[in-house]
Formats: C-alpha cells, sequence, structure tokens
C-alpha cells in the first residue's frame, strides 16, 4: 500500500492549481493522480484554448453575472483569489501575460503554452504527477484519512484528498463524491446558443438586441440582457445564462417554448402611446421601436398583422394591443442547441450546501475538499469559468496541507 499525504485527483486547471499551491506549502507527499495519459488533456484538445489564463477584472462583484449559478457563494473566494491575484500568482511564477482589448488575460504566442507552463511548475514544486491513473474508489478511514482505490485494483493511503472535477474526468469524482455521502446534481454541459427554426431567422444577417427578458415558461426561469440574431437562432449574454440556469432540464431532448419580451425593462404599451402620440404620421417601417434592428421590426409588424406603410396615428386600439402582444410575448420553439464555446463548462454537482467556499472543504468528510467542475458553481467562457478553476485549486490547495 502506497501512503500519501495529499493526494489531488483530477487533472484540469483545478487540479494543476490545487496540486502547485499545496506542494509549495505542504511537507509531505503530494501526488496529482490524472486518468489521462497527459496533464490538462482538456485545454490541449482540438478547439480549446491553451493560452487563455482568465479574465480582466479589478472588482469580482462585476464578475457576478458571468456566474448564473453559485456566484454569490463563490464571491468570497474571488474576492481572495480572483482575477488580479491570479495575475500577481503568475507574475510571481515568471508567467508573462497581456490583456487584450476584449478583456482577457492571456500568454504572449511565443511563450510555452498554459499546459506546459503549469506541468512545469508542478514538478518544480515536487508534485508527484501519476498519469493514466483512474480514480475507481474511496473510502473514508474511521480515524481519518481515506483508502483509494486506483486503476490496475492498486490502493493508495492518503490523510487528505482533492477531487478535482474536469469535463475528462467528472464520471470517476462524482461517483467518489457520492460514495462519500454528497448530495450530487448529474453535471451536464452549459454554456448553449439556441437553435430555432422559425421564419424569424430566414436570410437574417447578425443583429444585435441590446436589453431583452427571455422566459422558459414551463421552467419558470427568466434573464434580462443583451441579445443576438443569427441566421441559425439566438445567442448573447442572456441566452448564455438562461442556458446555465436551465442546462438540467434543456439536456433533455423535449420541445421548450422561449419567449421574449423585445422592451427588456421598458413597457411596451408606453412606448407604443408615446409613438402614436408625438408621431402620429410617421410610417409604422420608418423607424422601429425602441431600437430594434429593422428585420426584426418588420417581422414583429407582418406577425401583428400590420402594414408597415401605415402611419402610427391609423391604428386601432385592437391594432396596437395585438403589435403590443408580440413586442411582449414573441413565443419560438427551442428544439436543438449548439454549445457556445470550445471550453467546456459544466453546471451541476456537488451541492454548494455541503461545501465550505473559504477552503472549498467537505462540510460532511473531514480532509476533503472539492473543486472544479465538481461544484455546483457555472460561469461563462471567455475567462469566468476558467478563474472558478483557478479560485476553488488555490483555495483548496492552501487549505488542505493545514494539520
Amino acid at each position: 500500500m502506497v501512503h500519501n499525504d495529499i493526494v489531488i485527483a483530477g487533472g484540469g486547471l483545478a487540479g494543476a492549481m490545487a496540486a502547485i499551491t499545496a506542494a509549495e506549502k505542504a511537507t509531505g507527499q503530494v501526488t496529482w493522480l490524472i486518468a489521462e495519459e497527459a496533464p490538462l488533456a482538456e485545454l490541449q484538445r482540438t478547439g480549446s484554448d491553451a493560452r487563455l489564463v482568465t479574465c480582466s477584472c479589478a472588482d469580482p462583484s462585476e464578475l457576478l453575472p458571468s456566474y448564473p449559478r453559485g456566484g454569490h457563494d463563490a464571491l468570497p473566494e474571488l474576492y481572495a483569489f480572483g482575477p488580479e491575484q491570479t495575475q500577481e500568482w503568475c507574475h510571481h511564477h515568471n508567467i508573462d501575460l497581456y490583456e487584450t482589448a476584449e478583456g482577457t488575460l492571456r500568454l504572449p504566442d511565443e511563450a510555452p503554452d498554459l499546459p506546459a507552463r503549469l506541468i512545469e511548475l508542478a514538478r518544480k514544486a515536487g508534485v508527484d504527477i501519476r498519469t493514466g491513473e483512474k480514480l475507481v474508489a474511496v473510502e473514508a478511514k474511521p480515524q481519518g484519512g481515506f483508502w483509494l482505490t486506483v486503476t490496475a485494483e492498486r490502493t493508495v493511503q492518503c490523510a487528505q484528498l482533492v477531487l478535482a472535477g474536469d469535463p475528462e474526468n467528472i464520471p470517476q469524482v462524482i461517483r467518489a463524491a457520492t460514495s462519500l455521502g454528497h448530495s450530487v446534481e448529474r453535471p451536464v454541459p452549459s454554456l448553449f446558443h439556441f437553435l430555432i427554426d422559425d421564419p424569424l431567422f430566414k436570410g437574417m444577417r447578425a443583429e444585435h438586441v441590446s436589453t431583452v427578458r427571455l422566459f422558459l415558461p414551463a421552467l419558470g426561469l427568466e434573464t434580462t440582457g443583451p441579445l443576438l440574431l443569427e441566421p441559425w437562432g439566438l445567442a448573447g449574454e442572456s441566452v448564455l445564462e438562461l442556458a446555465c440556469l436551465a442546462a438540467p432540464e434543456l439536456a433533455k431532448p423535449n420541445d421548450q417554448a422561449l419567449r421574449i419580451n423585445w422592451c427588456g425593462r421598458l413597457k411596451a404599451s408606453r412606448l407604443l402611446e408615446e409613438r402614436v402620440r408625438l408621431h402620429p404620421r410617421q410610417r409604422l417601417i420608418s423607424e422601429p421601436l425602441a431600437e430594434l434592428p429593422a428585420p426584426l421590426w418588420s417581422y414583429l409588424l407582418e406577425a401583428a398583422g400590420l402594414d408597415p406603410d401605415r402611419h402610427w396615428g391609423q391604428l386601432k386600439k385592437g391594432e396596437l394591443r395585438s403589435l403590443q402582444d408580440h413586442l411582449e410575448n414573441t413565443e419560438l420553439h427551442l428544439v436543438r442547441k449548439k454549445l457556445a464555446a470550445s471550453e467546456r463548462a459544466l453546471c451541476g454537482g456537488v451541492a454548494r450546501t455541503e461545501i465550505d467556499f473559504e477552503t472549498m472543504g467537505s462540510l460532511l468528510v473531514p480532509g476533503l475538499y472539492l473543486v472544479g467542475d465538481l461544484v455546483d458553481v457555472d460561469g461563462f467562457a471567455n475567462g469566468p469559468h476558467r478563474q472558478w478553476l483557478w479560485t476553488s485549486g488555490h483555495a483548496a490547495g492552501r487549505a488542505c496541507p493545514a494539520p
């Protein structure tokens, strides 16, 4: 039987950060178990961005809209180790970064990519990196610590265990967390665009609406924010947030009704009243209401049965009510989705009420820590999701060497 002081199970970014941080602080052996043949395989797969580090943000509270699930629980730790601290950590470890116009922090093209740098740091810190070691089973020892069964029925003993979820190893760590008594919602992919077959999108170029309200009535879910109309359907922050919130239900192959209030936080009745009163001789088509894109405005007028060449002052009350209804309650049907980014963020996982977010320690099992996609915290791609991996891994790596 092999004895280790600290074992990190999971070969993704959260696991790497936990392993490096723990090894730099601990006096005992830190072992990093990786089911794949190479560490950080998720960052090295085709389409993934191996140079993205995090987003640039001075005040982590500004990131809350980018964490539809678990943002408020994670916020204190994001203040303790957020984008600025991640940048400082990289600088301390001689990892140069630059900020893009989009507000992300990246590695220069001429530098080694992120997996290479983190593997180098782990080895330098003395981490025992064990690739091809899949976690088969976990059992908590009565006197404290854990017995782990890994590939080829080999038994490993450790005093403290970090379960680091990432899309490559999530089934193994989910089984381990469940066997230790944790409540787990089955993780499913999030960050989807909505593919919609409707006349609205026929021949449409990409269009932007600054603020809409989206509803999934069957699920009682609603989001407000920017929306992008594409020839194939809907994208944008409001869609990503709704996709995160509804991911477990949207993972099921059933048709979902999607309702849109195109006026966002504005009242359609007031906008219509002002237009009729102030511009009675203006043609309906000449200036879209609420600064909506012209193709969308034409679609709404047609859906309401209105001649676009009529004047506002010619509309009857019933016609205004019909237009108001289409502005506030356009109903589309979501039948398919597609991933919004190559970064495969997951939602679901261990219930947040069972975790101490200051340390990422389990509130049920002493010596157990849960990080990364294993935790029910869901962030957008292009920085926020990756920041959660840095943050949670650092918190566990800092806490687990403590006696």
